[in-house]
């Protein structure tokens, strides 16, 4: 068998979550993770991965450990584990394919992440401070309340959310089909009264009004009447945010941190 290099195995595991249309943001993810595992095996010597033992995985761990940020600050377990665990998962799709003789992986002993709450949640005080800032008497504030309103009622991703065509939402039963961007795998999620009466009213009037000579099916529409970003609607919820006077820490992914703990 030919040498393996880290470079090769994680252009080949890269390629693997490509082909099971993970997202480019999630590839990219697992890159640099990786990259550190490569750094570190230029350290060690350690240019063909048929020799990696189980052994190499746990110095790799002490290693990390050892580690600082650019602050000085010690990496949290977390972040160590979700390196350990992206070398993991390359480790086993090598012996899987058999550019490895064996998986050394199965008998590493588990990766516990301790346990945290995000610190980014909001009281329902703040979800309504939050929920008053769009001026609802104009198609952009409405359009603004309503996918507030939808986003701590499904728990919906930003990204989701904008990508929300015509053909997601059925008003009667109150759901709303997502595309998750995690696999490809369609999942349906409930919408509540509120955030509902909102969703139709805005796509039985504002919609219209937004939607521009470009025909689109999307529901969430910028003021040229183009499908949102997801940057648009960060930027979004960055103005309501300090117009709210919010902890800065507040995001978009703080509502579906918040909708989750309600």
């Amino acid at each position: 068998r030919k040498p393996m290099n880290p470079s090769e195995a994680i252009n080949l595991f890269c390629d693997e979550s490509r082909s099971r249309h993970l997202s480019e943001r999630t590839i990219h993810s697992r890159r640099k993770y990786l990259g550190r595992f490569a750094f570190w095996c230029g350290i060690v010597h350690l240019d063909d991965l048929r020799e990696a033992t189980m052994q190499t995985l746990l110095d790799y761990h002490a290693w990390l450990k050892l580690r600082k940020q650019s602050n000085g600050a010690e990496l949290s377990g977390k972040y160590i584990n979700r390196h350990v665990r992206e070398v993991k998962a390359m480790l086993k799709l090598l012996a899987d394919r058999h550019y490895i003789m064996t998986d050394i992986t199965k008998n590493l002993p588990p990766l516990h992440d301790p346990k945290t709450l995000p610190r980014n949640i909001l009281t329902k005080d703040q979800v309504m401070q939050l929920l008053r800032q769009p001026h609802i008497t104009t198609p952009l504030g409405f359009r603004d309340r309503t996918m507030i309103e939808v986003l701590y009622s499904t728990g919906l991703r930003g990204g989701e959310l904008c990508k929300l065509s015509l053909y997601d939402y059925d008003p009667k039963e109150r759901m709303i089909r997502v595309l998750c961007g995690k696999g490809k795998k369609d999942r349906v999620v409930p919408i509540g009264k509120v955030a509902s009466s909102y969703l139709d009213e805005y796509i039985k009037t504002v919609r219209s009004v937004l939607l521009a000579e470009i025909q689109t099916s999307a529901i969430f529409l910028s003021a040229t009447g183009c499908p949102l970003y997801p940057a648009d609607l960060h930027r979004l919820i960055k103005v309501y945010r300090e117009k709210a006077r919010l902890p800065d820490n507040i995001t978009t992914h703080s509502l579906r941190h918040s909708c989750a703990t309600e």
